[in-house]
């Protein structure tokens, strides 16, 4: 188990020093050949629902979640991870995987496996780093 929450830390990190600085923010009505933009600091991504499809088109929803998730998360996201890599450091048993998969109902190894689930979509993997 351990490296897998520090890896998907630093992945985040990684990803989110390529990126645009955020907040980004999702425009809609921008005009009827574009009708969502998705903002950045320096950058506008349009959204176009009819005409020349884009080299990689994307609906109002993809455009929301961009939004949603810029990179002003990746260090609040990128700490939670290293610190649930400290925390499963600390207390090893909470950093074991469940015979079902499920969390038990202990809070911590709750919080833990789906931290993990994260961390694992986050590297996209599904057990490389289980047990």
């Amino acid at each position: 188990m351990t490296g897998l929450f520090a890896d998907a830390a630093a992945k985040v990190r990684k990803t989110k020093a390529a990126a645009t600085p955020g907040p980004w923010t999702l425009v809609l009505r921008y005009s009827k050949k574009h009708p969502a933009l998705v903002v950045g600091a320096d950058f506008v991504t349009p959204l176009r629902t009819s005409g020349i499809p884009l080299k990689y088109p994307f609906t109002l929803a993809d455009a929301t979640w961009r939004a949603l998730t810029n990179p002003a998360i990746g260090d609040p996201l990128a700490n939670l991870l290293d610190l649930t890599e400290k925390f499963v450091a600390e207390y090893p048993e909470l950093g074991a995987e469940h015979v079902d998969g499920e969390p038990c109902d202990d809070f911590a190894c709750g919080l833990v496996t789906h931290i993990r689930d994260l961390a694992r979509a986050l590297l996209n993997e599904e057990a490389a780093h289980a047990g």
